[in-house]
């Protein structure tokens, strides 16, 4: 019995999803939003996102809202041993307890590699180590985190690729976001499932 969850499950999403874009924003990036279905590279605007510079960065985000009374976040072991094939996406666990705190969304997310063995109920202590935000963000430009793509074609394969498996996984347990950044030009692109296939919000 894994317990209600104490946020919404797209609550969750949509808002840390706001808040990543947001931050972004704030340093200076140019931000376009995207759906995030299977086929999702075709929307890749090349000349946006390639073009001046050459330090490019993948990373996903597989969101968990915290489950009560017992303060858990609910793993299911087919969706992460999909996820672990995949190392530039990592667990966006949510620390959200109550709506009243969703714009602070960012300060209460966990970032968790997925190379752990498989729990179905992830406790706040057994969730160490992670990372917070601004140390996930620094290691993007340090290389510590997400993986360099160096070309379109190199991205279209990889996005392709990790978006064959993972639409396989029921729709409520998706909750993806994919970045790519292109740290040179400061522009971001992002691809979320809480955006829908004619643009807008779910």
């Amino acid at each position: 019995m894994t317990g209600a969850v104490y946020v919404a499950e797209r609550q969750v999403e949509y808002w840390t999803s706001r808040a990543i874009e947001d931050y972004f924003l704030n340093a200076g990036y140019d931000c376009v939003a995207y759906p995030l279905t299977p086929h999702a590279e075709h929307y890749i605007p090349a000349d946006f996102i390639f073009e001046a510079g050459q330090h490019l960065k993948i990373f996903g985000l597989q969101y968990k809202p915290l489950h009560g009374p017992t303060d858990h976040w609910h793993l299911t072991q087919p969706q992460h041993q999909t996820v672990q094939s995949f190392p530039w996406i990592n667990y966006g666990l949510s620390e959200l307890r109550a709506t009243r705190d969703v714009r602070n969304s960012l300060h209460a997310l966990r970032l968790k590699s997925c190379a752990f063995p498989y729990v179905a109920e992830l406790t706040l202590a057994a969730s160490f180590p992670y990372k917070r935000w601004g140390a996930f963000s620094r290691g993007l430009e340090d290389c510590s985190e997400g993986r360099i793509v160096r070309c379109v074609s190199e991205f279209t394969d990889l996005f392709a690729t990790a978006l064959g498996v993972l639409p396989a996984v029921a729709e409520v347990e998706r909750m993806l976001d994919v970045f790519l950044l292109n740290l040179d030009g400061r522009r971001a692109l992002r691809f979320s499932t809480e955006i829908r296939g004619g643009g807008e919000l779910a």
